[in-house]
């Protein structure tokens, strides 16, 4: 189970979400190509989402609807939590290790692309590998965003 600042991660509408926030820093206009969640659940067949930024922070954002899709947790204002871990600028890379030991092996590496040190935490529904990802992005050791990641 993940959660973001105390909550389940689930759909909002964009009224509640600027309430919330405010109005976006910047808005990618049909960013959203593949693997997008809400297209995905709502209308196959709908036009590409948007991408709303707060920051580092991206809410994908489709027909009113919108659903948190990468937090930067360098700023305090989100935190998340994967089963006793906690997701938030005071986390290692080693806090993780302990917990994920077989994902953490993939973060000695730099992810592509990127600077520093990625890892990837496979979803999983009742024991079994689903599609995705929560990819957790680390600088010298210490996490800055974490991202629910969906192939296309």
């Amino acid at each position: 189970m993940i959660t973001v600042n105390g909550a389940p991660r689930e759909e909002l509408t964009t009224q509640l979400l600027e309430q919330q926030l405010g109005r976006p820093d910047s808005i990618a206009k049909g960013a959203v190509e593949c693997g997008g969640v809400l297209d995905n659940l709502n209308k196959p067949d709908s036009q590409a989402g948007d991408f709303w930024y707060y920051g580092n922070t991206m809410y994908e954002v489709s027909s009113g609807q919108a659903i948190l899709d990468v937090f930067d947790v360098t700023t305090g204002k989100f935190q998340g939590k994967v089963g006793q871990l906690v997701l938030n600028d005071q986390t290692t890379l080693e806090d993780v290790r302990r917990f994920f030991p077989l994902s953490a092996r993939q973060a000695d590496r730099p992810a592509t692309g990127r600077s520093g040190e990625e890892m990837s935490l496979s979803f999983s529904y009742k024991g079994k590998p689903t599609e995705g990802a929560l990819s957790l992005t680390f600088k010298k050791g210490l996490l800055q965003e974490v991202e629910f990641f969906y192939p296309c």
